[in-house]
């Protein structure tokens, strides 16, 4: 083969290459973000600059770019419609419900199962917003949550209305309950059991009446040994997941509520939900518009560090912020002008 031959393919190759600018890694999310970035950019200097050049194949090139976009598009889109989506729901302002529900769907993932650690989880949520920085010792963490954790099963034990999971587990319950209490009677003796009752009763049938009529009603925190047990009895009911999250929506959420309203978090949220609205109804196929609508949520999420933050977790990729920085500073639109300038657009 001549060299001639070898040379014009080289050549040949070059030119096709430099002529593929649609030709970008969409891999990752942060590659997805880079194509946008870039892809856009080279899509709208072909448009708007002058091209030396044949028509026909400048209108390749914007095809190619403008289907390339698309795809770009959908798969942000898919990332950053989840990604609010979920940043709504943990922040719910409105549905005590939903908010509750989402952190026992939390929990659930990072301990596996609803266990004490969970509920010691959401007691120390609680004391933070209840006793504020000033008051609340990281060093006494567990002393404090496990301490609070007892006084809200209390409560809750005293105020069924709002906990009705709990008055179900106490129908499974009680009836092992009085069949210890029974057992601790014959262990003890009728002083001891009064003593450790509290009662004075005069009879062995005094007491056996009085076990054989206790009712849920009766039962409060003293009937379990710690909080541990409470909890073991929640697991053992089947009812963990759902108590914990009356305890989310009853003792929780109208602390967290209060402090982030005072923020200004109804403001965000509803800028968020805006957002969120618009990418639902982002009609994928106007390239241009959905670029438009894409950049909005983008800038939200730079904007929001904790928006960005569910991003990182959702897509893996903890480098973000830098890349959002370094794409919108343009450190590479003078590569991209050189590839432009290759296929013939004037920069």
């Amino acid at each position: 083969m001549s060299i001639f031959k070898d040379n014009f393919r080289s050549d040949w190759y070059s030119i096709s290459k430099i002529a593929q600018i649609w030709m970008v890694d969409t891999d990752t999310f942060e590659d997805q973000l880079s194509a946008l970035y870039e892809l856009e950019y080279k899509y709208s200097m072909l448009r708007d600059r002058p091209f030396n050049g044949m028509p026909q194949r400048q209108e390749n090139i914007s095809n190619q770019l403008e289907s390339e976009l698309s795809g770009v598009i959908n798969q942000i889109n898919d990332v950053l419609t989840s990604t609010f989506n979920n940043w709504l729901e943990h922040h719910a302002l409105l549905s005590a419900d939903t908010w509750s529900r989402k952190r026992v769907e939390d929990d659930e993932i990072i301990y596996r199962e609803i266990n004490e650690e969970a509920y010691l989880s959401m007691a120390s949520e609680y004391v933070r917003y209840a006793m504020g920085d000033k008051r609340y010792n990281p060093l006494d963490r567990d002393k404090v949550n496990n301490s609070e954790l007892y006084k809200m099963i209390n409560k809750a034990l005293n105020n069924p209305n709002n906990f009705p999971s709990i008055k179900n587990m106490l129908v499974q319950f009680l009836p092992d309950h009085l069949d210890r209490l029974m057992e601790d009677f014959h262990d003890q003796g009728l002083e001891d059991f009064n003593m450790s009752q509290g009662k004075q009763f005069k009879t062995e049938e005094e007491v056996e009446n009085y076990i054989e009529s206790l009712t849920i009603d009766d039962v409060d925190a003293e009937s379990f040994i710690d909080a541990e047990s409470f909890i073991e009895v929640a697991s053992n009911s089947g009812l963990a997941d759902d108590i914990l999250f009356e305890f989310y929506k009853n003792f929780v959420f109208p602390l967290w509520s209060k402090y982030w309203m005072a923020q200004g978090i109804d403001k965000t949220r509803k800028n968020v939900q805006e957002v969120h609205d618009q990418l639902m109804n982002m009609d994928e196929d106007n390239v241009r518009e959905s670029i438009a609508t894409i950049n909005i949520a983008l800038n939200t999420a730079h904007q929001n560090g904790e928006m960005l933050e569910y991003i990182e977790e959702q897509t893996e990729d903890y480098n973000l912020r830098a890349t959002l920085d370094s794409l919108s500073a343009g450190e590479k639109v003078e590569e991209w002008n050189k590839e432009l300038g290759e296929i013939g657009v004037q920069i």
